[in-house]
């Protein structure tokens, strides 16, 4: 365990502010490599631990931005210990799920998939029966989704993929059933005093569990950007219709009785049942994400 004073970030570092900038000879001492990539366990005078990403510079100040410092409740010149994280293995990913990754990192490149940092808080009631998060309505926009959509979550290195939904104002004016109950896998339900609502995100127990984070480990933080190949497939839902409506009406009048068996008995049914397919409840894919 390493103690160290935190300091603020330059302008030319804010590209990574989501992440501690450590020195590569601190790195060494209090990182390992987590997922893709390095992470510090950040630990307050309080005893509140943190795991955070690592970005390894050449300076020897322990910088960190302010987003992340209102996140960890951390003022500029705090002192907080830094040590390596237990994190536990992910265990062994298929070979589809390497290569829907192997997908899914191209579309990132070409698409974009920005990054958010959140705060959690406890899941919501009704929230309990998959992998679901609940995020203020502002966010949404800003990591290119529609409430419904599927996000990658990660924690500590570690990533799984649930539904983005919007947050509910009951949740900040309980009812007496509401301030009466605890979250399921929880030693405390309790959410951060007066904190940012647009910063918090709440993760049900199915995620949380999936995740690891740890029962008595209330308000951690974790990242969260957009699943791009189901948004994709979406809006492929939503254009497939008036693209076969034009297809065949610029086909022309005398065309192989072939062409025309497999656009009327094979085609049709086949644009009807994707067409369908938005219909289908769909749940988020179990298990972790390299």
């Amino acid at each position: 365990m390493k103690k160290v004073t935190i300091g603020s970030l330059k302008i030319s570092q804010l590209r990574d502010a989501d992440k501690l900038h450590l020195s590569h000879e601190l790195a060494a001492l209090v990182a390992i490599k987590s997922g893709s990539g390095e992470y510090t366990l950040l630990t307050k005078s309080n005893k509140t631990s943190f795991p955070i990403p690592v970005k390894r510079v050449s300076s020897d100040v322990v910088g960190m931005g302010f987003t992340m410092r209102v996140l960890t409740e951390i003022k500029s010149g705090e002192s907080v210990s830094l040590s390596k994280p237990t994190i536990e293995n992910s265990g062994s990913i298929g070979i589809i799920r390497r290569i829907d990754s192997g997908i899914e990192f191209l579309l990132r490149k070409f698409l974009g998939a920005p990054v958010s940092v959140f705060r959690t808080a406890m899941g919501f009631p009704g929230d309990d029966d998959r992998a679901l998060i609940r995020l203020e309505n502002s966010q949404f926009s800003r990591l290119g989704i529609s409430p419904g959509d599927q996000v990658f979550v990660e924690y500590a290195g570690k990533k799984i993929s649930a539904f983005a939904f919007e947050q509910l104002d009951e949740i900040y004016s309980p009812s007496t059933v509401l301030k009466n109950s605890k979250a399921v896998g929880l030693k405390s339900s309790q959410l951060p005093k007066d904190f940012p609502r647009y910063l918090l995100v709440h993760i049900s127990p199915i995620a949380r569990d999936a995740l690891g984070i740890p029962k008595d480990n209330v308000t951690s933080t974790v990242r969260v950007h957009r699943r791009i190949r189901t948004r994709l497939a979406s809006e492929f839902n939503k254009l497939l219709l008036p693209m076969a409506v034009f297809v065949l009406s610029v086909l022309p009048a005398e065309i192989n009785h072939w062409i025309k068996f497999f656009i009327y008995v094979i085609g049709t049914p086949l644009i009807i049942l994707i067409s369908l397919a938005p219909l289908k409840i769909r749940k988020a894919a179990k298990g972790v994400w390299p």
